[in-house]
């Protein structure tokens, strides 16, 4: 019997006991969100004899759904087999049964982001336009926002090139069997108003539906949990709503902030014990992020020991900047008390990894940058996974076009611009007409064996099959002598991928290829104790370590400068460096850098705003020589920001608008049709004469005239 007093505090157990109608739990950092999910999914079944087949808990990443299933099983002794999932990967499930309401057959693929853009691409050059990787990031970015919102792109009644381009990117999805990222959740949602039949026969079936991380929620999936609770209001959501940093991404803050507004009988339990940092870590998480407005009120507080005050390091460089962070994982390594795998190195932006990488190199510091160039997306895991899902759906056109002549096997350009004319003629996919064209009849006809048995066929067995029978280990030490060895390395890895290592059954081919599709960055990371972690703020989220650097607390990092002109922008670039902050546990380490190399040219920097909102009575400030220029940086901030930027920037990035009435101001941050948010570094003239020199994130550095082009 499992001893709920005993195991949890009073809030928790609160929250565990609820039964019927909907309950949300306001859990804090590091407050024990997963173990009141968990224990509550125990207790459901445990104590109120819910069927475990009725109960539905949907997370954002395998590795947290992973972790709530195996405490599940542990805290029952058993294994119930309680459906839990992410919401991509449960509505990928229930779309197998499913899809074919839509046209789909059950053996569709999931196109992953890069796949997703590769077509974009392609479109964008059919129709002779802009197929930069920016425009293509556009696009992308544009049908999936609408696709989140709800939206239905082949219904889009616009009369645009721009929603042409996406209508024939729908088109060609539909035409290949496959669906991407967004098209789950949007196509189920789809299914269940639909189909009253399939609406009501899932909700009558999960009577009690768990949601973790709700604030990370977006529209559609609000929706999809609406029509899942057609025939009940059992549901309970755990999130912090001061967690909340995927805006960029579609997800709504209103979601949780509005919860108790849209549920009016709600109940609402606040946890805000913190069981994960030391007391002043959490003071100085507490303290700033009680400057946001909008949000559900509450204050963490823990009774662990306070602990060692915040190291709060002020670099002339972002070289010097990276060299501390490496000598203090050195310091403390070669005290004894860590290991490599105890730190952990956030940073706001991709960017900032380099130089940080080339000190860690230096030191020989063996690292793991999280969502950096990703296993799954390298040349010759793609290439076999374009055979295996050519076999599983050979309406997958990409895909056949990229295995068509790896290894190279005589199939040029002319061989494909035959198959397509062949494939349009008679309306098939290109491995259908590959099956009607001569020269490509006895390569199809071998992957045709394949395809025969693709339902019942196991991952493994028809890689290791195609590896083996196209010499493509053969290929790889031919055509990349350079590099051969690594490249076979992570063909090897991949075939060891494919046996699951928890002594489970072995996966299908179309389980194995849906499972890598839907991980995330965080799933694919090994975040082993031998290697320092090094990633971006938004990869940690959900994470934790004992010593945490944060890296570049400046303006226009941390508050990002995309962010500086909106409040609500703001507020989520706080809502971030507070989930930083309580990554920590034991140690917590802030920098910035006065001057940082960008395009090649040395940047001066102001410390971020955010500085000035928390308790630095519990921070120690290095290096020592540093603290009289807080001082002048303190009294000079009271007096003229003017001064604080002749003092701090370099004589060839003053301008004269120090000195004359214009209202363009050296570091000002101003707003461009094209070029987005930039920053001005430089400025020559004045008058009608004036050119700005401003440095645009996305387009670098462009020099411009606000007398004949739109500066706000």
């Amino acid at each position: 019997m499992i001893d709920y007093e005993k195991e949890l505090n009073e809030r928790q157990l609160e929250a565990v006991r609820h039964f019927e109608g909907p309950i949300l739990v306001l859990a804090g950092a590091g407050s024990g969100k997963t173990r009141v999910i968990t224990y509550r999914i125990a207790h459901l079944i445990d104590r109120y004899r819910v069927n475990p087949y009725n109960i539905l808990a949907m997370t954002f990443t395998n590795k947290a759904a992973d972790e709530m299933k195996k405490r599940v099983s542990m805290l029952l002794e058993r294994d119930y087999g309680v459906f839990v999932s992410t919401f991509h990967s449960a509505c990928a499930f229930f779309l197998r049964k499913y899809a074919h309401i839509l046209g789909y057959s059950k053996n569709y693929v999931i196109y992953d982001d890069d796949d997703s853009r590769k077509i974009i691409k392609e479109i964008l050059q059919t129709y002779s336009k802009d197929d930069s990787a920016d425009n293509v990031h556009r696009y992308y970015n544009e049908i999936s926002s609408r696709k989140d919102n709800g939206q239905d792109i082949l219904e889009l009644r616009e009369d645009s090139a721009d929603v042409s381009i996406m209508k024939a990117y729908q088109k060609k999805l539909l035409k290949s069997n496959a669906m991407d990222f967004s098209d789950l959740l949007l196509n189920m949602v789809k299914i269940l108003k639909n189909s009253d039949e399939v609406a009501e026969k899932l909700s009558s079936r999960f009577r009690f539906i768990l949601v973790d991380e709700f604030q990370d929620t977006n529209r559609i999936q609000m929706e999809l949990l609406l029509l899942l609770l057609r025939s009940h209001r059992n549901i309970c959501v755990v999130g912090d709503d001061d967690q909340s940093i995927y805006r960029w991404r579609g997800a709504s803050i209103e979601n949780i902030l509005r919860f108790d507004s849209n549920f009016e009988d709600a109940k609402v339990v606040k946890l805000e014990q913190n069981y994960r940092s030391t007391a002043a870590i959490i003071s100085v998480a507490s303290e700033l992020i009680q400057n946001n407005e909008k949000r559900h009120k509450k204050r963490l507080f823990t009774k662990n020991p306070t602990g060692e005050n915040i190291t709060f390091f002020t670099a002339e460089n972002d070289a010097e900047e990276a060299s501390f962070i490496t000598s203090e994982i050195v310091r403390l390594r070669n005290e004894g008390k860590r290991n490599y795998g105890d730190f952990s190195v956030l940073v706001r932006t991709n960017a900032q990894m380099r130089i940080i990488e080339e000190k860690l190199r230096f030191s020989d510091i063996p690292y793991e940058v999280v969502g950096g160039i990703k296993f799954y997306e390298r040349k010759e895991v793609k290439d076999i996974i374009s055979y295996l899902r050519v076999i599983a759906n050979p309406a997958s056109d990409a895909d056949f076009e990229r295995i068509l002549n790896v290894p190279p096997r005589g199939f040029g350009d002319i061989t494909l611009v035959r198959i397509k004319e062949i494939a349009q003629r008679d309306k098939t996919s290109l491995f259908e007409a590959s099956l009607k064209f001569q020269k490509t009849q006895g390569f199809s006809a071998y992957l045709n064996e394949f395809v025969k048995g693709a339902e019942t066929a196991l991952a493994k067995d028809v890689a290791e099959k195609i590896i083996n029978d196209l010499n493509y280990r053969t290929y790889l030490e031919q055509y990349y002598k350079n590099d051969y060895l690594d490249r076979i390395a992570n063909v090897d890895e991949f075939i060891a991928s494919m046996t699951p290592r928890d002594g489970s059954e072995p996966l299908t081919l179309s389980q194995f290829l849906e499972s890598i599709t839907l991980m995330s960055d965080i799933d694919k990371a090994s975040l082993s104790q031998k290697t320092v972690s090094l990633m971006t703020i938004h990869s940690a989220k959900g994470l934790e370590f004992p010593v945490v650097f944060i890296a570049g607390l400046e303006e226009n990092l941390i508050p990002h400068f995309r962010s500086v002109l909106d409040e609500d922008e703001i507020a989520e670039e706080r809502r971030l460096l507070y989930v930083a902050i309580t990554r920590a546990k034991e140690k917590l380490y802030i920098s910035w850098a006065k001057e940082r190399f960008q395009a090649g040219l040395p940047l001066s920097r102001r410390r971020s705003r955010f500085f000035d909102e928390l308790p630095t009575g519990l921070f120690t400030f290095l290096p020592v020589k540093g603290l009289k220029k807080e001082v002048v940086f303190e009294q000079k901030q009271k007096t003229q920001e003017s001064d604080y930027r002749v003092e701090y920037y370099p004589e060839f990035l003053k301008g004269s608008s120090l000195e004359n009435d214009s209202p363009f101001k050296v570091g000002m941050n101003v707003s461009h049709s094209k070029f987005g948010i930039g920053v001005i570094r430089q400025i020559e003239g004045s008058g009608d004469e004036m050119k700005l020199l401003i440095f645009f994130e996305r387009f670098g550095y462009k020099k411009l005239l606000p007398s004949y082009v739109k500066i706000l």
